[in-house]
C-alpha cells in the first residue's frame, strides 16, 4: 500500500511539471522578466483561470554543532553539508467568479541523513467561497491560522535564509508543516482585515518520538483527543492595502509597495497540554497572543529602494516551564549522553516555549545593481529572537544576519547567511557558550 501511495505521488508530480512545461507557451501575457506566467485563462477575460508555480531552496551550509553532537553513533563538531531546505508545486485557480482553490505538494528537510526515496507530502488542499470581499469562507487542510504575521510565512519570500519557526508555535507537534484541517473565514473592508479560524488538530501522539509520560510542573502536550483550536489575526493597513488571496505573508516586496500595518491575534486549545502538581494531573489551555508591525518604504527621492522593518511582541502559555527544542533541517541525529547540553544534538536551541519573545527583523533593498547594468541588486538584513522563557535561567538571544543577492528579485536569488545562537548547559539551564551556522541557500521559483 505504501509503494502504491509513493507511486501514486510519483504520477501527481510527474503531470504537474509536465503542465507546467506545457502551459507556459498557453499565456501570452509575459512577466517582468520576458518570462510567460504559467497560467491559463478559462474564459475571455481571465477572471477563472488556473495558475501553477514552483520553487525550491537549495542550502550549502557549515555549522558549528551542539556539545556532544553525533551522526549515527560517530562525534561531529563541525558539519559540512547539502541539502534541500523545501521545495513545493501548487495548482490555484478560480472556477467561477465566486470559488477559488488551492493545492500543493511539497517537502522539507531532505538532507544527507534522511530516509531516502522520500516523495513528496500533499501539504494544502482547499476550497473557499467569496460572498463579497468583506466575507470569504472556506476549509481543507489549510495554512490559514491566526496569530500573528509570520504564523503563516510565505517561504519564498523571506528576508533572510529562513522564516522565523517559534512563530509556528505548534509546528509538527499538532499540525503538519504548519497546516492543519480547518474551516475558516477571512475579508477585507477598506483598510482592516481579518482571518478567523476554527481547526481539529492532529493528534500529538501521532506524531513520531511522542512521549506521554507527564513531568512534575512541566507541561507536555497531552495524549487526549485534540479539542477544537481558535485563532484569529486581525490587521489595519496605514498605507497600501496587501492582497489577502493567500494566507501567507510576505517579508519583503522589494520597495513595489508602501506598506505600514498593525497586527493582533490570538490562538486558543483547551486541554492541549498537561503537567502533574504534587503527583496529581493538570490540564492546561494553549494560549498565545501577539502584536506586531511591519513597514516597507523607500527612503530615497526616486522611490526605488526599500527599508523593511518588522517587530512583533509575542506571550506564550503552553502551561508551566513548557519548552522545546527545535534545529531546523538538523545535521546530526545523535548526542553523546556523557556531554549533553540541554540544547540537544546539531544545531538545536531551545526556539519555543512559555514566556514572553520580542522578534525583529531590519532590512534594506538597494537598487542599484553594483556589478554590471543588468547584474543582480543587494539586500542586506539583520534579525533577532529574544525571549525571556519560564524554563530556562538565561534569556534566549538568538541573531541572524546576511545579504540577499537578487538575480531576478524572489524567482531567483542566493542568500547568504549567519546564526550565532546561544548553548545552555543541562543542569543549571544557563548559557554556557555560543555556536554559529554558516549558510547559502539558493532559491529558484516559477509562477
Amino acid at each position: 500500500m505504501q509503494l502504491l501511495i509513493l507511486d501514486i505521488q510519483t504520477k501527481i508530480i510527474f503531470v504537474l511539471l509536465l503542465n507546467l512545461l506545457a502551459l507556459n507557451q498557453l499565456s501570452a501575457q509575459k512577466s517582468g522578466f520576458g518570462n510567460k506566467p504559467l497560467k491559463v485563462n478559462l474564459n475571455e477575460s481571465g477572471s477563472h483561470y488556473l495558475k501553477f508555480s514552483a520553487y525550491g531552496q537549495v542550502w550549502l551550509r557549515t555549522t558549528q554543532n551542539n556539545p556532544g553532537s553525533m551522526v549515527f553513533g560517530e562525534p561531529q563538531d563541525i558539519t559540512t553539508d547539502f541539502s534541500i531546505r523545501r521545495y513545493r508545486l501548487g495548482v490555484s485557480g478560480k472556477i467561477t467568479d465566486k470559488i477559488y482553490f488551492f493545492t500543493s505538494l511539497g517537502k522539507n528537510n531532505i538532507n544527507y541523513i534522511s530516509q531516502t526515496g522520500i516523495s513528496a507530502d500533499v501539504l494544502d488542499i482547499l476550497g473557499e467561497y467569496e460572498f463579497k470581499k468583506a466575507i470569504v469562507v472556506g476549509a481543507g487542510k489549510v495554512s490559514w491560522t491566526g496569530f500573528s504575521r509570520y504564523s503563516a510565512p510565505s517561504t519564498s519570500k523571506v528576508l533572510g535564509v529562513d522564516v522565523p519557526l517559534f512563530a509556528m508555535a505548534t509546528i509538527n507537534q499538532t499540525d503538519d508543516l504548519l497546516r492543519k484541517l480547518s474551516i475558516y473565514a477571512k475579508g477585507q473592508v477598506g483598510k482592516f482585515d481579518y482571518r478567523l479560524i476554527a481547526s481539529k488538530p492532529f493528534a500529538a501522539q501521532s506524531k513520531s518520538g511522542y512521549n506521554p509520560s507527564l513531568s512534575e510542573n512541566i507541561a507536555s502536550f497531552s495524549d487526549l483527543a485534540p479539542r477544537i483550536q481558535t485563532s484569529g489575526y486581525f490587521k489595519w493597513h496605514l498605507w497600501d492595502v496587501e492582497s489577502n488571496q493567500s494566507p501567507y505573508f510576505s517579508f519583503t516586496e522589494l520597495g513595489k509597495k508602501k506598506l505600514l500595518i498593525l497586527g493582533a491575534g490570538f490562538e486558543f486549545q483547551p486541554k492541549a497540554l498537561w503537567h502533574l502538581n504534587q503527583g496529581d494531573t493538570v490540564l492546561n489551555m494553549l494560549k498565545l497572543f501577539a502584536v506586531d508591525l511591519f513597514m516597507e518604504t523607500p527612503l530615497n527621492k526616486s522611490g526605488d529602494d526599500a527599508i523593511t522593518l518588522y517587530a512583533g511582541l509575542f506571550h506564550f502559555d503552553f502551561g508551566p516551564n513548557y519548552i522545546r527544542n527545535i534545529g531546523a533541517n538538523n545535521p546530526a541525529n545523535r548526542v553523546d549522553p556523557g556531554k549533553v547540553s540541554f540544547n540537544g544534538a546539531g544545531n538545536a536551541f531551545p526556539m519555543i516555549g512559555t514566556g514572553n519573545i520580542f522578534h525583529g527583523q531590519l532590512g534594506y533593498f538597494i537598487p542599484n545593481r553594483l556589478l554590471w547594468n543588468k547584474g543582480p541588486t543587494f539586500q542586506p538584513y539583520f534579525t533577532v529572537q529574544l525571549a525571556d522563557y519560564q524554563r530556562l535561567n538565561d534569556p534566549l538571544a538568538v541573531y541572524d544576519m546576511g545579504i540577499n543577492m537578487l538575480l531576478y528579485e524572489h524567482l531567483a536569488k542566493v542568500t547568504l547567511g549567519y546564526q550565532n545562537r546561544p548553548i545552555f548547559s543541562k543542569n543549571d539551564i544557563q548559557v554556557m557558550d555560543r555556536k554559529s551556522m554558516f549558510v547559502m541557500q539558493i532559491q529558484i521559483r516559477i509562477e
